[in-house]
């Protein structure tokens, strides 16, 4: 019984305890300092930006009439404008962590004379310039100490915001090799020694080879390329200003240029000689000099074939309206047979009379689609006589056609498609098991 009334006992403890803290504990006000925003400032307003930081004093203003942000001293230079912008938006959204001491005696002893990291910006809307120097961190909590212009105290802020601020002009500026819009692009030429490769594009996503040869050009390999000079990022500013000596840095004879066409006017980027394992570059869109790696050479500096589509057949399985296949004396027609209803739904013919179902028809032809080049020749090798099949294809709702003469010797297989120069190269099991897969329709 005592047991039992010690077990009550301290359950009665336990409810009265647990009804103090909600009724009386939760009440309290929250121990600990509320934050409070260091400058009531819209971020768009802000017009004009210093930092002093990594050894640098960088400004950069807002365009008045654009809009865009732009580097002004220590050089006229375009901004990296993700980076500018964060900065803004810091600046704006800076929340003070609690006030240390309101009259301080010294600064020194918070890293705050000098200051690690100075920031002074103005707005449209104030002509008063404000002002954030920060100092070191704090031992243990890893915030920062802090001054603004709006009193003399030594504040609390966050330790993120060290790396907010804390930007060299070389950090600051637009690193962009060449600046396009990658998916507004038309038109892509490269050239070097005596190669010149011109790309076209004719559709939302297909591209064009026009020099050195007219074929269809591989969407990965150039959009690859456009990538590569989309992203490429300058590894060090040489020059800023106009380039007299052109034989310095290579430009006299260069090792590549890349104009991109999209909207606007078309832009270059022109690659020189080497320095310190990278290469001399500049551009058409300005007059300085810069440099990238070197591996930006080996993404460019490919042949035609590299930039060819590897795809025998433009048709895929779904899309073809009627297949022709002539070996010899022997010719095999498919014709896809439109559904009436939902109960009767699409099927393919074949000369033979045999009818299958498209659904399945279609994992056989996608053994013909699914085609592709490993290489490509300049022309079928003399020896191979006769094409050991024709193959003619309508597909789409437009017309679009294919026409493809392979050549067959043993483990060599060359197709030749209509209009374009040259052969592809295939794999015999590749081709061997497309016409079997196509046999099993007839």
């Amino acid at each position: 019984m005592r047991g039992l009334r010690s077990t009550t006992l301290l359950g009665v403890v336990l409810v009265a305890l647990a009804a103090y803290i909600f009724l009386v504990e939760n009440k309290k006000p929250a121990d600990g300092p509320t934050k409070t925003r260091a400058w009531p400032v819209d971020a768009a307003t802000i017009i004009d930006v210093t930092i002093r930081a990594a050894g640098d004093t960088t400004r950069v203003q807002k365009g008045a009439n654009d809009g865009r942000w732009k580097i002004v001293e220590p050089v006229r230079a375009s901004v990296d404008e993700a980076l500018v912008g964060s900065i803004v938006n810091g600046l704006a959204g800076l929340d003070v962590e609690r006030v240390l001491d309101q009259n301080p005696v010294g600064l020194k002893d918070y890293g705050l004379d000098p200051a690690r990291i100075e920031v002074r910006f103005k707005t449209g809307t104030d002509a008063a310039e404000r002002r954030l120097l920060l100092g070191e961190k704090t031992p243990g909590s890893g915030e920062i100490y802090a001054q603004t212009d709006r009193s003399r105290a030594v504040l609390l802020v966050a330790s993120f915001v060290e790396n907010t601020f804390s930007k060299g002009t070389f950090e600051l500026r637009d690193k962009s090799i060449l600046a396009f819009d990658r998916m507004k692009a038309t038109a892509l030429s490269i050239t070097y020694g005596s190669t010149a490769l011109t790309f076209a594009k004719t559709g939302d996503v297909d591209w064009s080879m026009r020099t050195p040869f007219a074929a269809r050009g591989d969407f990965a390999a150039i959009d690859g390329a456009l990538g590569a000079l989309a992203t490429t990022q300058v590894q060090r500013f040489v020059v800023d200003g106009p380039v007299r000596d052109l034989a310095k840095y290579g430009f006299d004879r260069p090792q590549l240029t890349a104009t991109v066409t999209g909207e606007g006017e078309p832009v270059t980027l022109t690659i020189g000689g080497t320095v310190d394992g990278t290469r001399y570059a500049t551009n058409s869109t300005s007059t300085g000099v810069f440099t990238v790696g070197e591996n930006l050479l080996a993404e460019l500096k490919k042949g035609g074939d590299d930039f060819r589509r590897r795809d025998v057949f433009d048709f895929r399985a779904f899309t073809g309206t009627r297949i022709e296949v002539i070996r010899g004396a022997d010719m095999l027609v498919l014709d896809k047979v439109k559904g009436k209803d939902a109960d009767s739904p699409d099927s393919w013919k074949a000369s033979t009379g045999k009818v299958t179902d498209a659904l399945k028809a279609e994992e056989s032809l996608q053994k013909i689609t699914g085609l592709r080049a490993d290489s490509f020749a300049k022309g079928v090798p003399s020896g191979l006589g006769s094409p050991a099949a024709v193959v003619n294809v309508a597909f789409g709702d437009e017309g679009a056609k294919d026409s493809v003469r392979v050549f067959v010797k043993d483990a060599d297989v060359y197709a030749v498609r209509e209009g374009e120069p040259g052969a592809a190269r295939l794999t015999r099991t590749a081709w061997d098991e497309a016409l079997k897969a196509l046999d099993s329709l007839k």
